[in-house]
């Protein structure tokens, strides 16, 4: 049971704090169901945590969080079979601790997962989302996603 508001407030707003098991992850792995596992690396931005859960089969997700490109991340990440990973910019506007797009070309072709989907663009890489398809569509095989907010990707 989650009790300190201060923290958690907001669960008690959206009334699911009887319904959540809340663990705190800084490098760890843990099983969250059976067959389902959770690993979390320590990224850089500002405590920023990048996660990756392994389902049977060999099914792999990996999301990386903010970060600039981090080589915990890209270890945790590689081979994955879908790979959430931030562009917040182009490389000539890049401003904090985030990704560019040249960085995640870097990512992808040193990662190879089967599904990118990048997400977190500010508006100046959301006006070069075509730029970025065409790059990161060259830089490996394979697929590429740019969603939109609440767009779905079935997959």
């Amino acid at each position: 049971m989650i009790t300190d508001r201060r923290l958690f407030g907001y669960l008690s707003n959206l009334k699911c704090r009887e319904i959540l098991e809340i663990h705190e992850c800084w490098e760890d792995s843990r099983e969250i169901e059976p067959g389902v596992r959770l690993y979390t690396v320590p990224v850089e931005h500002f405590r920023g945590i990048a996660y990756k859960l392994e389902f049977p089969r060999g099914i792999t997700i990996t999301y990386s969080g903010d970060t600039i490109p981090d080589p915990r991340l890209i270890e945790l990440a590689r081979g994955s079979t879908i790979l959430i990973h931030e562009c917040s910019f182009p490389a000539d506007k890049l401003k904090g601790k985030h990704t560019s797009d040249e960085d995640l070309v870097r990512i992808v072709k040193e990662v190879q997962p089967k599904i990118l989907i990048a997400v977190h663009l500010y508006p100046e890489m959301e006006d070069r989302v075509d730029e970025l398809l065409s790059k990161l569509r060259a830089a490996f095989d394979g697929e590429v996603y740019v969603p939109k907010d609440l767009d779905e990707i079935e997959v």
